[in-house]
Protein backbone atom coordinates (compact mmCIF):
# COMPACT_ATOMS: atom_id res chain seq x y z
CA UNK A 1 0.00 0.00 0.00
CA UNK A 2 1.39 3.42 -0.91
CA UNK A 3 2.26 5.46 2.13
CA UNK A 4 2.35 9.23 1.90
CA UNK A 5 2.47 10.08 5.60
CA UNK A 6 4.74 8.20 7.96
CA UNK A 7 5.50 8.65 11.63
CA UNK A 8 9.03 9.01 12.94
CA UNK A 9 10.33 9.66 16.47
CA UNK A 10 13.32 11.85 17.33
CA UNK A 11 15.79 9.79 19.37
CA UNK A 12 16.93 12.53 21.72
CA UNK A 13 17.62 12.43 25.43
CA UNK A 14 14.56 14.47 26.34
CA UNK A 15 11.24 12.90 25.39
CA UNK A 16 9.79 14.63 22.34
CA UNK A 17 6.47 13.67 20.75
CA UNK A 18 6.49 11.86 17.42
CA UNK A 19 6.01 14.07 14.38
CA UNK A 20 4.49 13.49 10.98
CA UNK A 21 6.99 13.40 8.12
CA UNK A 22 5.77 13.71 4.58
CA UNK A 23 6.82 11.07 2.09
CA UNK A 24 8.45 12.61 -1.00
CA UNK A 25 6.06 12.50 -3.95
CA UNK A 26 8.50 10.50 -6.08
CA UNK A 27 8.79 7.61 -3.60
CA UNK A 28 6.25 4.81 -3.15
CA UNK A 29 6.83 2.42 -0.26
CA UNK A 30 5.33 -1.08 -0.17
CA UNK A 31 5.92 -3.07 2.98
CA UNK A 32 5.53 -6.83 3.07
CA UNK A 33 4.04 -6.65 6.57
CA UNK A 34 2.68 -4.11 9.03
CA UNK A 35 5.32 -4.82 11.65
CA UNK A 36 8.75 -3.19 11.82
CA UNK A 37 10.77 -6.42 11.60
CA UNK A 38 13.84 -6.25 9.34
CA UNK A 39 13.23 -7.80 5.92
CA UNK A 40 14.99 -8.06 2.56
CA UNK A 41 14.31 -4.97 0.49
CA UNK A 42 14.19 -3.92 -3.14
CA UNK A 43 14.47 -0.70 -5.11
CA UNK A 44 12.42 -0.50 -8.33
CA UNK A 45 13.56 1.85 -11.13
CA UNK A 46 10.95 2.31 -13.89
CA UNK A 47 11.66 2.89 -17.55
CA UNK A 48 12.24 6.23 -19.23
CA UNK A 49 8.60 7.25 -19.01
CA UNK A 50 8.59 7.03 -15.23
CA UNK A 51 6.04 5.10 -13.24
CA UNK A 52 3.31 5.68 -15.83
CA UNK A 53 3.33 3.19 -18.71
CA UNK A 54 1.15 4.73 -21.42
CA UNK A 55 -1.64 5.64 -19.03
CA UNK A 56 -1.49 2.81 -16.49
CA UNK A 57 -0.75 5.35 -13.71
CA UNK A 58 1.95 3.22 -12.15
CA UNK A 59 -0.13 0.04 -11.91
CA UNK A 60 2.56 -2.20 -13.40
CA UNK A 61 5.36 -1.18 -11.03
CA UNK A 62 3.06 -0.98 -8.02
CA UNK A 63 1.76 -4.49 -8.69
CA UNK A 64 5.33 -5.70 -9.17
CA UNK A 65 6.17 -4.25 -5.75
CA UNK A 66 3.22 -6.12 -4.26
CA UNK A 67 4.41 -9.29 -5.98
CA UNK A 68 7.73 -8.84 -4.16
CA UNK A 69 5.82 -8.26 -0.93
CA UNK A 70 4.23 -11.69 -1.36
CA UNK A 71 7.77 -13.08 -1.20
CA UNK A 72 8.53 -11.25 2.04
CA UNK A 73 10.49 -8.46 0.36
CA UNK A 74 9.78 -4.80 1.12
CA UNK A 75 9.85 -2.62 -2.00
CA UNK A 76 10.46 1.02 -2.86
CA UNK A 77 9.35 2.32 -6.26
CA UNK A 78 11.48 5.34 -7.19
CA UNK A 79 10.11 7.77 -9.78
CA UNK A 80 13.62 9.13 -10.31
CA UNK A 81 12.55 11.53 -13.08
CA UNK A 82 10.98 13.73 -10.38
CA UNK A 83 14.24 14.06 -8.42
CA UNK A 84 16.88 14.33 -11.15
CA UNK A 85 17.60 16.43 -14.23
CA UNK A 86 16.36 15.01 -17.55
CA UNK A 87 18.66 12.80 -19.55
CA UNK A 88 18.99 15.47 -22.26
CA UNK A 89 20.38 17.90 -19.69
CA UNK A 90 23.07 15.63 -18.26
CA UNK A 91 23.83 13.27 -21.16
CA UNK A 92 23.26 9.54 -21.28
CA UNK A 93 26.77 8.85 -19.96
CA UNK A 94 25.87 10.57 -16.69
CA UNK A 95 22.25 9.53 -16.38
CA UNK A 96 22.92 6.30 -14.53
CA UNK A 97 24.84 8.26 -11.93
CA UNK A 98 21.93 10.67 -11.55
CA UNK A 99 19.55 7.77 -11.00
CA UNK A 100 21.91 6.23 -8.45
CA UNK A 101 22.06 9.55 -6.58
CA UNK A 102 18.26 9.60 -6.39
CA UNK A 103 18.34 6.06 -4.99
CA UNK A 104 20.96 7.06 -2.43
CA UNK A 105 18.73 9.88 -1.20
CA UNK A 106 15.66 7.64 -1.22
CA UNK A 107 17.36 4.89 0.78
CA UNK A 108 18.77 7.42 3.24
CA UNK A 109 15.26 8.78 3.75
CA UNK A 110 13.88 5.29 4.25
CA UNK A 111 16.60 4.29 6.66
CA UNK A 112 15.90 7.42 8.66
CA UNK A 113 12.47 5.88 9.23
CA UNK A 114 13.86 2.47 10.17
CA UNK A 115 13.24 0.85 6.76
CA UNK A 116 15.60 -1.12 4.53
CA UNK A 117 17.76 -2.41 7.36
CA UNK A 118 21.31 -2.50 6.04
CA UNK A 119 21.90 -5.85 7.71
CA UNK A 120 19.33 -7.31 5.33
CA UNK A 121 19.94 -8.17 1.70
CA UNK A 122 18.87 -5.60 -0.86
CA UNK A 123 18.00 -5.89 -4.54
CA UNK A 124 17.55 -3.44 -7.37
CA UNK A 125 15.15 -3.97 -10.29
CA UNK A 126 15.22 -1.79 -13.37
CA UNK A 127 13.41 -1.51 -16.70
CA UNK A 128 14.75 -0.04 -19.93
CA UNK A 129 16.21 3.41 -19.11
CA UNK A 130 16.05 2.45 -15.45
CA UNK A 131 18.67 -0.12 -16.40
CA UNK A 132 21.22 2.69 -16.57
CA UNK A 133 20.74 3.32 -12.86
CA UNK A 134 20.50 -0.39 -12.10
CA UNK A 135 23.88 -1.04 -13.70
CA UNK A 136 25.36 2.04 -12.04
CA UNK A 137 24.31 0.69 -8.65
CA UNK A 138 25.58 -2.80 -9.53
CA UNK A 139 28.97 -1.40 -10.55
CA UNK A 140 29.67 0.67 -7.46
CA UNK A 141 31.66 -0.56 -4.45
CA UNK A 142 29.47 -2.56 -2.10
CA UNK A 143 29.80 0.05 0.66
CA UNK A 144 28.17 2.68 -1.58
CA UNK A 145 24.76 1.15 -0.87
CA UNK A 146 25.19 -1.21 2.09
CA UNK A 147 23.16 -4.37 1.79
CA UNK A 148 22.80 -4.43 -1.99
CA UNK A 149 23.49 -7.98 -3.15
CA UNK A 150 21.93 -8.42 -6.60
CA UNK A 151 20.53 -6.56 -9.60
CA UNK A 152 17.78 -7.55 -12.04
CA UNK A 153 16.96 -5.76 -15.27
CA UNK A 154 14.32 -6.10 -17.96
CA UNK A 155 15.78 -5.06 -21.36
CA UNK A 156 18.16 -2.50 -19.84
CA UNK A 157 19.57 0.49 -21.66
CA UNK A 158 23.36 0.26 -21.84
CA UNK A 159 23.98 3.42 -23.89
CA UNK A 160 25.75 5.13 -21.03
CA UNK A 161 27.83 2.19 -19.86
CA UNK A 162 31.52 2.40 -20.79
CA UNK A 163 33.71 -0.49 -21.90
CA UNK A 164 35.33 -2.25 -19.00
CA UNK A 165 32.25 -2.08 -16.76
CA UNK A 166 32.69 -4.25 -13.67
CA UNK A 167 29.67 -5.66 -11.91
CA UNK A 168 30.19 -5.79 -8.16
CA UNK A 169 27.03 -7.82 -7.59
CA UNK A 170 25.39 -10.50 -9.79
CA UNK A 171 23.24 -9.03 -12.56
CA UNK A 172 20.30 -10.94 -14.08
CA UNK A 173 18.96 -9.63 -17.40
CA UNK A 174 15.65 -10.57 -19.06
CA UNK A 175 15.76 -9.55 -22.70
CA UNK A 176 13.60 -10.07 -25.77
CA UNK A 177 15.48 -10.99 -28.93
CA UNK A 178 13.11 -8.88 -31.07
CA UNK A 179 13.66 -5.69 -29.04
CA UNK A 180 14.54 -2.77 -31.32
CA UNK A 181 14.80 -0.10 -28.59
CA UNK A 182 17.37 -1.81 -26.38
CA UNK A 183 18.51 -4.48 -28.85
CA UNK A 184 20.04 -7.75 -27.79
CA UNK A 185 23.22 -7.27 -29.89
CA UNK A 186 23.95 -4.05 -27.98
CA UNK A 187 23.76 -5.91 -24.70
CA UNK A 188 25.97 -8.71 -26.00
CA UNK A 189 28.55 -6.11 -26.99
CA UNK A 190 28.34 -4.40 -23.62
CA UNK A 191 28.57 -7.65 -21.68
CA UNK A 192 31.47 -8.93 -23.80
CA UNK A 193 33.43 -5.73 -23.16
CA UNK A 194 32.84 -5.85 -19.41
CA UNK A 195 35.53 -6.79 -16.92
CA UNK A 196 33.61 -9.80 -15.64
CA UNK A 197 31.03 -11.18 -18.11
CA UNK A 198 30.53 -14.14 -15.78
CA UNK A 199 28.73 -11.81 -13.35
CA UNK A 200 25.85 -11.53 -15.84
CA UNK A 201 23.06 -14.07 -16.25
CA UNK A 202 21.35 -13.23 -19.54
CA UNK A 203 17.97 -14.83 -20.26
CA UNK A 204 16.53 -14.21 -23.73
CA UNK A 205 12.93 -14.61 -24.87
CA UNK A 206 12.21 -15.48 -28.48
CA UNK A 207 10.13 -12.96 -30.41
CA UNK A 208 9.75 -10.67 -27.40
CA UNK A 209 9.85 -6.93 -27.99
CA UNK A 210 10.43 -3.98 -25.70
CA UNK A 211 7.90 -3.93 -22.87
CA UNK A 212 6.99 -7.59 -23.41
CA UNK A 213 6.20 -8.00 -19.71
CA UNK A 214 4.03 -4.89 -19.27
CA UNK A 215 0.55 -6.41 -19.16
CA UNK A 216 -1.02 -3.07 -18.22
CA UNK A 217 -0.37 -1.96 -21.83
CA UNK A 218 -2.15 -4.77 -23.70
CA UNK A 219 -1.99 -3.21 -27.18
CA UNK A 220 1.26 -2.44 -29.07
CA UNK A 221 2.43 1.17 -28.98
CA UNK A 222 5.33 3.19 -30.40
CA UNK A 223 4.81 1.78 -33.85
CA UNK A 224 4.57 -1.75 -32.50
CA UNK A 225 8.04 -1.65 -30.96
CA UNK A 226 6.61 -1.77 -27.43
CA UNK A 227 4.37 -4.81 -27.26
CA UNK A 228 3.05 -7.03 -24.49
CA UNK A 229 3.70 -10.74 -25.04
CA UNK A 230 1.69 -12.79 -22.57
CA UNK A 231 3.54 -16.08 -23.07
CA UNK A 232 6.97 -14.56 -22.67
CA UNK A 233 5.81 -12.30 -19.84
CA UNK A 234 4.57 -15.27 -17.83
CA UNK A 235 7.72 -17.26 -18.57
CA UNK A 236 9.96 -14.40 -17.45
CA UNK A 237 7.94 -13.77 -14.29
CA UNK A 238 7.98 -17.47 -13.40
CA UNK A 239 11.72 -17.63 -13.94
CA UNK A 240 12.29 -14.56 -11.82
CA UNK A 241 9.98 -15.84 -9.12
CA UNK A 242 11.87 -19.12 -8.92
CA UNK A 243 15.17 -17.27 -8.62
CA UNK A 244 13.87 -15.16 -5.76
CA UNK A 245 12.20 -18.06 -3.99
CA UNK A 246 15.30 -20.22 -4.15
CA UNK A 247 17.79 -17.51 -3.18
CA UNK A 248 18.76 -16.81 0.39
CA UNK A 249 17.68 -13.20 0.79
CA UNK A 250 17.12 -13.32 4.54
CA UNK A 251 18.57 -10.99 7.13
CA UNK A 252 21.84 -11.80 8.87
CA UNK A 253 20.89 -10.23 12.18
CA UNK A 254 22.90 -10.06 15.34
Amino acid sequence: MKLKIVLASLLLAAPIPSFAQEEPDHLYWFSAADDDAPRPWAVILPGGGGIDNFGDEGAYYFEFAEWLNERGIDALVVHYQEDSPPVDAVGIQNYGGEQAAVVDRAVAFGRGLGRMDMRCDGLVFGWSMGGEGTLELAGRPREALPGLTAAYAYYPSVQGRPEGFEARVPVTVLQGDADTFTPLPAFYEFMGASENPEAFALHTFGGAKHGFDVYTVPEPVLGGGFAYDRENALAAKAMLGTMLDEADYGCALD
